[in-house]
């Protein structure tokens, strides 16, 4: 169903339908995404004769309702971080219609949301970068007299191995640990 609606995009645009195309281009994210019509249309139109007059027709036909679908709703091709179907629109264009004003639109809107895309990828990765170390004040940390301490350390461990083989995981043996006892001579 959806192969068919796409392979009448170009011929009732062609006939100048006024309906099919922009209820299409309304209503086709119920039930499928934009790559996918990219794909079929582009499947459709893949191969054209050189010098061929109906192939230059559909050409610019074609040309003129993807224009149409990039102005209408830019949406379905400038996602956030997913220039994906631009991409595939870019490659499309360029291999098949590599004169036409909708190359340099495309081409111009790529480079820009590229552009786009880096400078908040280097805000991010410099406001990840500084965590906030230059906007707050260092807390002040109160150091204590500690030579009127005094430190008692047990240290409990395991026997140690006498050889290499000996390196296996204990059994079922109690852990190691560390316990240490402050006393204050104030």
């Amino acid at each position: 169903m959806l192969e068919k609606m796409v392979n009448l995009l170009v011929p009732l645009h062609q006939k100048e339908d006024p309906f099919f195309v922009p209820a299409f281009l309304v209503t086709y994210r119920r039930f499928t995404t934009t790559g996918q019509v990219l794909d079929l249309l582009f499947k459709r139109y893949a191969y054209f004769q050189p010098d061929c007059e109906e192939d230059e027709q559909i050409k610019n036909t074609l040309c003129s309702m993807l224009s149409m679908w990039l102005d209408k709703y830019p949406e379905d091709f400038c996602q956030p971080n997913d220039l994906t179907n631009l991409n595939k629109m870019m490659a499309y264009v360029l291999l098949n219609m590599p004169s036409a004003d909708l190359a340099v639109r495309v081409h111009l809107l790529l480079t820009q949301l590229e552009e786009q895309e880096t400078k908040e990828a280097d805000k991010n990765r410099e406001e990840f970068l500084d965590l906030g170390l230059h906007t707050a004040p260092a807390p002040e940390i109160q150091a204590e007299d500690v030579s009127m301490m005094s430190a008692d350390v047990v240290l409990e461990s395991a026997a140690l191995p006498a050889s290499q083989d000996d390196l296996v995981p204990p059994q079922e043996s109690a852990p190691s640990r560390v316990v240490v006892q402050y006393e204050s001579s104030v």
